[in-house]
């Protein structure tokens, strides 16, 4: 039996940069920036690997630098857009990945239920 590789997308690119934004909004009004301070004020230096993640990044170079941490908001968006656009561009080039595409909001449940048809086909 083969591996299956199943990747999940939008059919409007437009729908999975509004759920990233999303879900930006939510990361800072969780405490991303209380977060990032506080590896900052442990002394994790800046260029260590965990902190050049999407997101800490921008937030430790807006505290470090005193800029505004509204406008590393929308650099974490851009960012994560762009390495979203790349995951999918390099997940296309696999003619084996079997697609659950959704429209406007995702419906688990019919993901759950493909994924168990393609399961099954396997046997």
């Amino acid at each position: 039996m083969s591996d299956s590789k199943i990747a999940l997308t939008f059919s409007d690119r437009a729908n999975l940069y509004e759920r990233i934004d999303h879900r930006v909004d939510k990361m800072m009004s969780e405490g991303l920036e209380d977060e990032v301070r506080v590896l900052l004020q442990m002394n994790v230096p800046h260029n260590n690997t965990s902190m050049q993640a999407i997101g800490y990044k921008e937030i430790s170079i807006a505290i470090k630098e005193k800029t505004d941490i509204s406008l590393a908001v929308e650099k974490i968006k851009m960012e994560s857009r762009r390495y979203a656009k790349r995951q999918l561009t390099w997940f296309r080039r696999d003619n084996n990945i079997k697609w659950i595409v959704w429209d406007k909001s995702p419906d688990f449940n019919d993901g759950v239920r493909y994924i168990m048809e393609q399961l099954n086909e396997k046997k």
